[in-house]
């Protein structure tokens, strides 16, 4: 199939009901079909829309997995989500729900034989370890460049998006509201949320910043006209207290000036966007943006943004879709080029350097691709039949059809996906994840027994 035209921000808002196919729980198809032992496919699920719809568990999620495991499938989840988990946490976190569904489906239809078989004494899902849980930003790990850049780390919880900096080996990652902390005039707003009543009002700029002052650009022969500089700062501005980040001198003054960063990293959605857009910008732009009298906009330096989800909207517990990473990333390019639209630049050029500094990571990208066929080698081979599972044609098939070959997909209807929806290439769509593990093993089985009858 070709690429597809569907952006992945195409949402169902239907919550999961009885409409959808009834609990089962049986044990029989749940050990596998006889013969389907030789198949061995690889298998990717997503999780949202596929296992799950916001907090609320599917209860067929076990047997698809049973199913899968039976028939000899390798598997791996991936998921444009993570919030700042590792991989070994997301992974249990997601198994123990996917079991306890599976539990209360069978309680409720009155299966009381098969509880003891998922209780917590037993796992059904032990063999599912953390290695085969690809969330969003789990494909950085594999950037060795990245390890010693100084990088400026965007994404909320606070505290584990730092742990998973230090896991990944970055040691020299300023989390945003560090940055910030340090750097009180970044955000004029952050004082009056913290609660200070001192700072209800945002403070007149001090004399290195406001609109139209000369300068601003670098090497282009495009210059701001100063005529319209603001209004001369007050004789006493309010001075910033001294960064705790390593610091330079500045030639030719007493100022110091940051250690610039060499990169930013969205690694899970901002809490704070206004910070968060505000300090991307500021470094993106130049290498120290906090100093007066420097560049404003320096084209010499273009620093990569990293984003780890293009999703625009995702499906949550409203009704209505909800903002994602996809969309902090429009809004970054729109500030940055109304930023440099101001200073002039010509808009050719802002393309230019957004084209360059953009990297997207996460389904449907071919970065997270690669981490997939990565953890489902096999003495580095990749295996020959992969699989894609999803509820999303323009992020889930998507990233099957740009596989070539060796990739084909099942959507199923638990999710984003509707049937008016164009599929992006999917082979089949089918009602629940149950139902694809069904699909998937058929068809193997079936081409394994006509590349059987062909070698006789």
């Amino acid at each position: 199939p070709g690429p597809c035209s569907l952006l992945p921000n195409q949402i169902c808002t239907q919550t999961p009901t009885s409409t959808f196919p009834p609990p089962y729980f049986d044990m029989a198809a749940m050990s596998g079909t006889e013969g389907v032992s030789k198949i061995k496919p690889a298998i990717v699920f997503d999780i949202d829309g596929v296992y799950k719809a916001g907090s609320f568990f599917f209860d067929d999620g076990l047997k698809a997995l049973t199913m899968a495991n039976d028939g000899g499938a390798s598997v791996c989840f991936v998921t444009n989500g993570g919030g700042g988990d590792s991989e070994e946490a997301y992974m249990k976190k997601t198994t123990s729900k996917i079991v306890k569904a599976a539990v209360e489906a069978a309680k409720a239809s009155g299966l009381e034989q098969l509880i003891e078989e998922t209780d917590a004494a037993h796992d059904p899902l032990a063999w599912l370890t953390g290695d085969r849980m690809i969330l969003s930003y789990t494909p950085m790990d594999d950037d060795q460049s990245m390890k010693d850049q100084r990088i400026l780390l965007i994404g909320d919880p606070k505290e584990k998006v730092k742990a998973m900096a230090v896991q990944y080996g970055w040691t020299n990652a300023v989390h945003v509201s560090d940055y910030c902390e340090a750097n009180p005039l970044v955000d004029p707003f952050g004082a009056a949320r913290a609660g200070d009543p001192s700072k209800e009002i945002v403070v007149e700029p001090t004399s290195g910043y406001g609109f139209g002052r000369k300068g601003s650009l670098s090497t282009t022969g495009v210059d701001v006209d100063g005529d319209n500089a603001a209004a001369a700062a007050p004789s006493s501005p309010v001075a910033a207290p001294p960064s705790k980040f390593s610091q330079r001198p500045r030639s030719g003054s007493n100022a110091t000036e940051e250690q610039p960063f060499d990169t930013v990293v969205v690694m899970t959605d901002p809490h704070d966007w206004f910070e968060a857009l505000q300090a991307a910008v500021d470094v993106v732009c130049a290498a120290n943006p906090n100093s007066e009298g420097v560049l404003e906009f320096d084209l010499g330096r273009c620093i990569p943004i990293h984003f780890s989800n293009p999703d625009i909207f995702w499906k949550a517990e409203h009704p209505q879709p909800r903002f994602g990473q996809g969309a902090f990333r429009i809004a970054f390019e729109g500030l940055f080029r109304a930023r440099l639209s101001m200073m002039k630049v010509p808009p050719s050029l802002v393309d230019s350097v957004l084209r360059e500094c953009i990297v997207q990571w996460g389904k449907p990208s071919q970065l997270t691709r690669s981490c997939c066929e990565r953890r489902l080698s096999i003495n580095g081979t990749v295996p020959p039949s992969m699989w894609m599972v999803g509820d999303n044609p323009g992020s889930d098939m998507a990233i099957a059809a740009m596989g070539g070959k060796r990739w084909r997909g099942v959507l199923v209807r638990t999710g984003v996906y509707e049937d008016s929806d164009v599929t992006c290439g999917a082979e089949a769509v089918v009602n629940r994840v149950s139902d694809a593990v069904a699909y998937i093993l058929g068809v193997e089985e079936r081409e394994q027994a006509e590349r059987e009858a062909e070698g006789c």
